[in-house]
């Protein structure tokens, strides 16, 4: 084989190589996205008190309804019974991916457990079906729909900010108040100390002298 011939192989599996690292590249960052996708999925599913908790179906039951998923918020109610018995040495998380609470656990754990899982589906379902209502009856396009939701957050924003402004306020005057009474006392004494009975002039001049503390002690408080 010639030079140029082996040159040219070369430069040919070169080609190559760089053809396959584009290729992996690529399905490197689509396995990539694909994994933040599934991650950011197990997340919100993490964040749902209504996601599936595993049951385990106990055949010595009474109780004829055996379930074998609960939502999630039921079986963390259960959990602080079992907790009581049982300690904390597992999680929830635990039990759960080792098969969950048996039927009978949530009896004992829970009371009454099914009634209210219920009376909860049927709550979230009228919610659901009201929300539907709403929108068919007051349909909103999504932009105007996202600056009604800014505008909300804008509006709890603002609440939030006035609630603390009015909590310093209030700070702020307990502060005057404390101060001022403390001063006035120290005044009242100073200017009384010849006794409780005081003439006009005696007076007008103890009052000049609260007034100037209130307003030295509401100065020092804004400053």
């Amino acid at each position: 084989m010639s030079d140029a011939e082996q040159n040219s192989l070369l430069q040919e599996w070169s080609d190559t190589g760089r053809e396959v690292v584009a290729i992996a590249a690529d399905r490197i960052t689509t396995l990539e996205a694909e994994r933040d996708t599934a991650l950011a999925e197990v997340e919100k599913l993490k964040a749902d008190p209504n996601r599936p908790f595993p049951l385990m179906v106990t055949r010595r039951s009474v109780n004829t309804d055996q379930r074998v998923t609960c939502p999630w918020w039921a079986a963390e109610i259960a959990y602080g019974g079992y907790t009581s018995d049982c300690g904390g040495s597992q999680s929830l998380q635990r039990i759960s991916e080792r098969g969950g609470f048996g039927n009978g656990e949530m009896d004992t754990f829970f009371p009454g457990w099914r009634e209210k899982i219920d009376i909860n589906l049927t709550l979230q379902a009228e919610v659901e079906r009201l929300r539907a209502e709403v929108e068919r009856s007051y349909p909103c396009p999504p932009t105007e729909r996202e600056e009604l939701k800014a505008e909300i957050q804008f509006m709890e924003e603002a609440a939030e900010a006035q609630k603390a402004e009015v909590e310093a306020l209030r700070q702020q005057n307990e502060a005057i108040a404390k101060i001022s009474w403390i001063d006035v006392g120290m005044v009242w004494t100073r200017e009384n100390r010849l006794g409780p009975h005081m003439s006009l002039e005696k007076l007008h001049k103890l009052s000049k002298a609260i007034v100037k503390t209130l307003t030295v002690a509401r100065g020092a408080t804004d400053s």
